[in-house]
């Protein structure tokens, strides 16, 4: 079973996932064989990560704390810890200028795990 992670104060799956809960659509029955998994805090995302076993983990930049509790912040915590970093990585903020400084943060992390 694939294990997928949503760091985001805001956001749930069926946004993340672009799905229609009014038409009976949930991330299970959308995405079988995933269990799905979210923090809601920058220290809930961190403590979710340490736990590692993610094959996915989407990441929005405004996680509702202080400015340095930030999804940018999440992506440095990976790069310090690079044996935790997913073999994917998504960026689901609506900040476009976030969203893209992420991405290409995430890419290299990417290209990092692919390396090891």
């Amino acid at each position: 079973m694939k294990r997928w992670l949503l760091i985001d104060d805001y956001k749930r799956w069926d946004d993340v996932l672009n799905i229609s809960i009014m038409f009976g659509e949930t991330p299970e029955n959308t995405h079988p064989g995933v269990e799905f998994h979210q923090a809601k805090t920058f220290y809930d995302g961190i403590v979710q990560l340490r736990n590692g076993g993610w094959d996915r983990v989407y990441v929005d930049h405004e996680l509702g704390g202080r400015g340095d509790e930030t999804g940018y912040q999440i992506l440095e915590f990976l790069e310090q810890h690079p044996e935790l970093i997913p073999e994917r990585l998504d960026a689901c903020s609506g900040h476009s200028g976030h969203a893209a400084k992420m991405w290409e943060t995430m890419q290299q992390l990417m290209k990092k795990n692919t390396v090891q």
